[in-house]
């Protein structure tokens, strides 16, 4: 835990503050409206996995991240953990790409 006389948190990079950290606010709220540098952890199968394959994968994902030992090892270092449809992670990924193509274009970063 941060003890209050060791850093200057100025602000959580994700949309919503940290349960852990309530009284530090987000960079949003700071005024950098938009901003989101979350991070996120996905587990992926080949697209062409057989489609029971792929509901008793989601369905084993989902238990274990409802799991209470499973939550408390991973809040405690510092995730929390949520289980989505494969839709919504695709939505999130092309999200992902998006935003960060647009960060890499306007800084002038070039790639190999």
């Amino acid at each position: 835990m941060l003890a209050a006389d060791q850093v200057l948190a100025l602000g959580q990079t994700g949309k919503e503050r940290d349960k852990r950290f309530p009284n530090i606010p987000t960079f949003q709220e700071n005024g950098a409206e938009g901003f989101d540098a979350s991070y996120w952890f996905a587990l992926l199968i080949p697209s062409d996995t057989p489609a029971p394959v792929k509901a008793k994968w989601d369905e084993a994902m989902a238990k274990v991240l409802a799991d209470p030992e499973v939550q408390e090892k991973l809040n405690k270092v510092g995730l929390s953990p949520y289980a989505i449809d494969p839709a919504q992670a695709e939505k999130i990924l092309l999200n992902e790409v998006s935003q960060w193509e647009d960060i890499v274009k306007k800084a002038g970063i070039q790639t190999n």
